[in-house]
């Protein structure tokens, strides 16, 4: 134990004081809020939690090529039945998973900022494609990790007949 913790900080120190490149692979984790539209009738509770993964990797300066994971949830449910205007009951807001290719650019090193969009593979109780905007930013906090920031869109034009927006933001951690 004694031993990792010393090598740990050896690196961490020949890192700082060299002035070492940042790698060109970024793992970010963030956690947050999201929330939607759509004009299909569903409940109300379309806001709720959201997380997500994203892998990045930055082949030439400038450039980010980058895959996300995410899930954005719905709020809370009841089991009660409200009559919907076509018969039956209204159904609760979706909670998505969804994955994204990404290809976008990255600016500025400390902070830096990134601007990505790409396809995204949505599922639900069905699966469909739509797209995704995502812009994050990150704050370098010490050695190669920094705070990080995130606004993603993903716009599903047609789940289960209807189309979705979402929109999420998000806080965690950058790790270069």
């Amino acid at each position: 134990m004694r031993l990792a913790t010393v090598a740990l900080l050896s690196i961490v120190g020949v890192s700082e004081a060299s002035g070492q490149d940042l790698w060109p692979v970024t793992l970010e984790v963030n956690a947050g809020v999201g929330t939607g539209r759509s004009p299909g009738e569903y409940r109300e509770n379309r806001s709720g939690l959201t997380a997500d993964v994203l892998l990045g990797v930055s082949p030439s300066s400038g450039w980010v090529v980058a895959a996300d994971a995410s899930m954005q949830g719905a709020g809370p449910v009841t089991s009660i039945c409200i009559p919907s205007s076509t018969g039956g009951c209204v159904p609760s807001w979706p909670t998505f998973f969804s994955t994204a290719a990404l290809l976008g650019y990255e600016g500025s090193r400390n902070p830096s900022y990134r601007v990505l969009i790409g396809p995204a593979y949505v599922s639900d109780e069905s699966h469909t494609i739509g797209a995704r905007a995502r812009f994050d930013v990150g704050a370098r906090l010490f050695w190669r990790v920094a705070l990080a920031g995130s606004l993603r869109i993903t716009i599903v034009p047609d789940y289960r007949g209807d189309r979705f927006t979402l929109y999420a933001l998000g806080i965690g951690f950058r790790l270069r």
